[in-house]
């Protein structure tokens, strides 16, 4: 089970588009009853769930787990 510390960061200078290369993700999320996030992720060629539970401060715990990328595309409706 890993912890997620979600964090942002604001850049001064665009330099960094140069070396990055991109990857194409389609997403959605699952509403449910007792606040839990459940998202589903296509990128690129890989697909995944993810389930995080309330936030505790500055953290919360996240369940991440690969899944067949055309489950997530029938899931996700495309």
């Amino acid at each position: 089970m890993g912890k997620e510390i979600e964090r942002k960061f604001l850049t001064t200078a665009d330099t960094y588009r140069q070396l990055a290369s991109g990857t194409f993700y389609h997403q959605g999320y699952i509403p449910t009853l007792n606040g839990m996030t459940v998202r589903i992720r296509i990128a690129g060629e890989r697909a995944f769930s993810t389930f995080k539970d309330h936030a505790i401060g500055l953290t919360r715990h996240e369940f991440e787990y690969e899944i067949p990328v055309e489950d997530a595309k029938q899931m996700l409706s495309l």
